[in-house]
C-alpha cells in the first residue's frame, strides 16, 4: 500500500522498487497492483514467465481477499459467476468468490479472477454498492504469497519459476 506498481513515476511517487535492492531495478512486473493495494507481485527478468503469468490466453487465475464495507450476501455476487458483467463496455469473465467472513459491518471475500482489468475488483464492488476496504493479493496462478511479510521479497527457486510456468 502507498507505492506504485511500476518502474519509475514521473511524479516522483513511489515504486514497488523502491522497496528493493538497486540490482533489481530493471525487472519487469508480471501484474500490477494499485497503489492502495497490497499483496504478491511477481518481478522479473524472464520475459517468458511475464508472458505466461500475464497474458490473458494463459488464465492464470488470481486470488485475493477482500473487504468490503456493509453485509454482503450470495444473492450480491451472483452477477460476478454469470459472466455478464460489463466494465467499460467489456464483459468481464466470471469471476469466482467465497463469502468467508462477515464483522463489525465487513465482508471478507475470496476472489478469483482469470483477468485483470484496471481497478476491476474495486469498480465493480463501488457498482454493487459495496466499496473496497482493503484488497490484498494472494496468488498468481501457482505462486502463493503465504506468510511473507509486508514489504519483504524472496528470489524464487528454479523450481517455484518451472511451477510458474506450467
Amino acid at each position: 500500500v502507498g507505492y506504485l506498481s511500476t518502474n519509475s513515476d514521473p511524479f516522483g511517487d513511489e515504486t514497488v522498487f523502491h522497496l528493493l535492492p538497486k540490482k533489481f531495478a530493471n525487472l519487469k512486473i508480471a501484474g500490477r497492483l494499485d497503489k492502495n493495494s497490497q499483496g504478491l507481485m511477481i518481478l522479473s527478468s524472464n520475459g517468458e514467465l511475464i508472458n505466461k503469468l500475464t497474458h490473458p490466453k494463459f488464465e492464470h487465475i488470481k486470488t485475493y481477499e477482500v473487504a468490503v464495507k456493509g453485509e454482503l450476501n450470495e444473492d450480491h455476487l451472483e452477477v460476478l459467476k454469470s459472466g455478464k458483467m460489463k466494465l467499460d463496455d467489456y464483459i468481464l469473465n466470471p469471476m469466482n468468490y467465497e463469502i468467508y467472513k462477515h464483522d463489525s459491518g465487513k465482508t471478507w471475500i475470496r476472489l478469483k479472477l482469470s483477468e485483470g482489468r484496471k481497478r476491476q475488483i474495486r469498480r465493480v464492488m463501488d457498482y454493487l454498492g459495496f466499496p473496497v476496504l482493503y484488497l490484498c493479493r494472494t496468488a498468481i496462478g501457482k505462486l502463493e504469497l503465504g506468510n511473507l511479510e509486508r514489504g519483504k521479497f524472496i528470489e524464487l527457486t528454479p523450481e517455484q519459476i518451472q511451477l510458474a510456468l506450467s
